[in-house]
């Protein structure tokens, strides 16, 4: 067994703060070198959660409190000299440590996505345009993880409000990341839902200080050790600052009914930012909401749990009715995130020890199952998207090149043509094309050329005088023109009316460069290891035993049936509720993710955005349609050979054999799982009384 030295908790938090500074340092000076950036990103992930373990294996260390007053300077620091920086105690090491397993996890999924990105984007943005992209994730990835493990160590209440906030601008440039309308719309919503809830938890902090005026400067050590009759605290000040604060970070935290960014936020983001969002953002909000709830129990002799056990139910309620709606699938994971803080903030509510302990023992089985969760689906999504976008963009390419089609990113005008009558003609027709077939040959050269092949070539300008009956005709010949081009829209043709194949050709190349499609169905068929792995975490994450969730779920329930502090017609309500949410959305989420896994393969949901007001066909645009498996590509064997391939895949494994110990933390005993139950064990009686003793 290793030993490590005494007094090496200091070390190992000032470690853990000057490491991601150096990371984010070395990326500047090696910008322009693509292989280096993750490098630099995944050593830093990795090197951060072995400092965790290490602060977990020094947990009897006494709590580590730094003031800016301690550092070494030749002057002094009047007021800022008694702010305390750092304070980490048995509490702070379990939410650093939570941090640390996410942010790995997600860390090596980046290059995958980043891949698949460059993949999609093809030719725009432009190669140097994308290396600039890719530098300015890690970038403020690795702020992201910096900033959350930094909420966790923050000694002064001011001071976590703003590392929170700092939470909320860097995790907003990645939820924006792709910098298409509706990512960036989701980003605006989620910066400005959570900047407005953050400014009540400011004025709840502000409050406190009002209401405890001889611990003005809100240094959470002072706060945690002083007494009601040492600190002459103003009782009814402190029951309304955790009010605001409860208002403020349960915005962040996505508690109902402050969750509303939370399905734009999860649904548009790039799939490892949706894991860290899910798994470990809400987290450090909760830790907020968490240290303010021990100080309200300390100084206004009443403690908040009534209030927090009404906020889980309502959103565990919330969360039952939105996800047995039908909605994209990281979205339903989005609602999901919110009947899981339901049930941690129900815990918590009961007020009891354990209780609270199992609250701490659910939120890090949730921010590891959900993480899991995003990372596998993000990976068959992926794999998803190109499997449908690449016949878009060949059809789209193949349009420009043969047909004059104008390229909206190249602004690329067809062949000129004189519009002097309201039709033109198949020979006009075959004299820009350049191509012709017997049928087309055979054919009146002075007829009107087809609606839709005429539509390829200006549609600007000739949209106005098509109707339904010329939308609907398709000749052989077209056919066959289209067929010497792609077979795949070829057989397509064959199915749907031409004006219509126009609308979906634009609709595809907007999802080709937004990079998502919704809702991938028949998974097993092409992906089966990662649809495995994706079928076994969603059982987890729905309370499936022997899995972790199950078993906190289970002792929760048990903990409000057992405890002696709720009136009895209030006991059987919040357990009423309690058990019929849980069943409601384990129904709904089992649904939505058997239709994913082992859904038809022959056709596939694809939903289509607003076509132009002039774009021919438009009439025939429906919200959702059903796309044959003619546009997808013969590469289902290629797909199956990278299924198990790649440190990802390897990553999610051991995410998941990690998942099925962590359910050893309760039920066995060993010096690993040990440690973790007394780190818990610790950080609840630091919630209930403010120490570990």
């Amino acid at each position: 067994m290793v030993t490590l030295p005494e007094n090496l908790l200091p070390a190992l938090v000032w470690a853990t703060f000057l490491l991601p500074l150096a990371a984010i340092a070395l990326l500047f000076l090696l910008s322009r070198h693509e292989r280096w950036l993750h490098r630099i990103t995944g050593a830093t992930a990795v090197l951060l959660l072995l400092f965790s373990v290490g602060m977990i294996l020094r947990q009897h260390e006494p709590p580590y409190d730094f003031c800016f007053g301690d550092f070494p300077l030749p002057f002094a620091l009047p007021i800022l000299g008694r702010v305390s920086l750092f304070y980490v105690d048995n509490l702070s090491i379990y939410f650093i440590f939570l941090v640390n397993v996410v942010s790995l996890l997600a860390t090596a999924s980046i290059p995958r996505y980043l891949n698949h990105l460059r993949q999609l984007t093809h030719t725009h943005p432009p190669a140097e345009d994308f290396a600039r992209a890719n530098f300015w994730f890690h970038l403020t990835f690795n702020a992201f993880h910096l900033s959350m493990v930094l909420v966790a160590m923050m000694g002064n209440l001011i001071l976590l409000w703003m590392m929170i906030e700092v939470t909320t601008l860097v995790s907003g440039y990645l939820v924006g990341f792709r910098r298409d309308p509706v990512s960036l719309e989701a980003a605006w919503k989620y910066i400005m839902i959570t900047s407005a809830g953050i400014l009540f938890a400011l004025l709840g902090t502000l409050l406190l200080v009002l209401a405890i005026p001889a611990l003005s400067l809100l240094n959470l050590p002072q706060l945690l050790t002083h007494s009601f009759e040492t600190a002459q605290a103003n009782p009814e000040l402190v029951k309304l600052s955790f009010l605001f604060i409860l208002v403020g970070y349960g915005t962040k935290a996505g508690l109902a009914p402050m969750h509303t960014w939370l399905p734009d936020g999860h649904g548009q983001a790039p799939y490892p930012i949706s894991a860290m969002l899910s798994g470990v953002l809400l987290k450090s909000a909760l830790y907020a909401v968490l240290r303010f709830q021990t100080i309200t129990q300390l100084y206004a002799k009443q403690s908040p749990a009534p209030i927090l056990l009404a906020i889980g139910l309502f959103s565990l309620l919330a969360a039952a009715f939105f996800i047995i709606k039908p909605n994209p699938f990281k979205r339903l994971l989005a609602y999901h995130s919110l009947e899981h803080m339901g049930i941690i903030t129900f815990a918590l509510g009961l007020g009891t020890p354990q209780a609270v302990f199992l609250a701490l023992f659910h939120a890090f089985s949730h921010a590891l199952t959900k993480a899991l969760l995003f990372l596998v689906y993000g990976r068959i999504q992926t794999a998803f998207t190109l499997h449908v976008a690449e016949p878009a963009r060949q059809l789209w390419e193949w349009a420009v090149v043969r047909l004059g089609y104008p390229d909206k990113d190249k602004n690329h005008q067809p062949a000129a043509i004189k519009i002097e009558r309201n039709w033109i003609t198949n020979a006009e027709l075959a004299a820009v094309t350049a191509s012709e077939t017997p049928q087309n040959r055979s054919q009146n050269p002075d007829e009107p050329a087809d609606a839709f092949l005429l539509s390829c070539l200006n549609r600007d300008e000739i949209s106005a005088q098509l109707n339904n009956e010329q939308l609907h005709r398709l000749s052989e010949s077209e056919l066959s023109l289209l067929s010497n081009g792609s077979n795949h829209f070829a057989e397509f043709s064959r199915m749907y009316p031409p004006g219509f194949c126009y609308t979906l050709a634009a609709n595809q190349r907007d999802v080709l460069e937004s990079g998502q499609v919704q809702n991938p169905t028949g998974a097993f068929s092409w992906m089966p290891a990662s649809s495995f792995v994706l079928a076994l975490v969603g059982l987890a994450l729905v309370g499936v035993p022997p899995f972790s969730i199950f078993i906190s779920e289970t002792l929760i329930l048990f903990a409000g049936i057992s405890a002696g502090n709720l009136p009895a017609p209030v006991k059987l309500v919040a357990v009423t509720v309690y058990s019929a949410s849980l069943f409601i959305i384990f129904c709904g989420l089992v649904y939505h993710l058997s239709k994913i896994v082992l859904g038809l393969a022959d056709r596939v949901t694809f939903s289509l955005h607003n076509p132009p007001a002039d774009a021919p066909g438009s009439s025939f645009d429906p919200v959702q349609l059903d796309l044959p498996t003619t546009l997808l590509p013969a590469t289902s064997r290629k797909l199956r050979g990278q299924d198990t391939t790649g440190p990802e895949f390897v990553a999610l494994l051991a995410g998941f054999v990690l998942l099925l110990l962590s359910g050893g933390v309760i039920l066995l005993s060993g010096p690993g799982f040990n440690a973790v139950r007394h780190l818990l064990e610790n950080s609840a009686q630091i919630i209930l009384n403010g120490t570990a003793g």
